[in-house]
């Protein structure tokens, strides 16, 4: 018996992403020119990506019985970032729905729901 078929995903561009955006980003820092995301993370969470797989394959190799599936949430999601009019989004891609100001919205001390905590009029607009 066991596991026959295993899904293992990948990293998202977690450069993109509202939370790494506000704690790591800086005028230092580099940014993707067409997405807005910090490009050092996003190598990093490629990387991570190119381990996973690699060691998916040796794993593969040692169960061929077993179909060890990569779901590569990193390309689908950057497929958003390059392109959000194709995916019907209208406002910023990087900025958090529920949110508390500052340039991504997002304040890591605030949860949805609190107070100062705004949602979004249009909530499908956004990521």
């Amino acid at each position: 018996m066991g596991a026959k078929t295993l899904v293992v995903p990948g990293n998202f561009p977690i450069g993109c992403f509202p939370l790494y955006l506000t704690t790591y980003g800086s005028d230092k820092e580099e940014y993707d020119p067409i997405t807005g995301c910090l490009t050092k993370l996003n190598e990093f969470a490629e990387y991570h990506n190119k381990m996973l797989q690699t060691k998916l394959n040796h794993i593969r190799e040692l169960n061929p019985k077993v179909t060890v599936i990569y779901a590569d949430y990193y390309n689908a999601v950057m497929q958003i970032y390059h392109s959000p009019y194709e995916y019907g989004f209208q406002n910023e891609t990087l900025k958090a729905c529920c949110g508390c100001g500052g340039p991504f919205n997002f304040d890591s001390t605030m949860k949805c729901g609190d107070l100062c905590k705004t949602v979004c009029d249009e909530p499908n607009m956004h990521k």
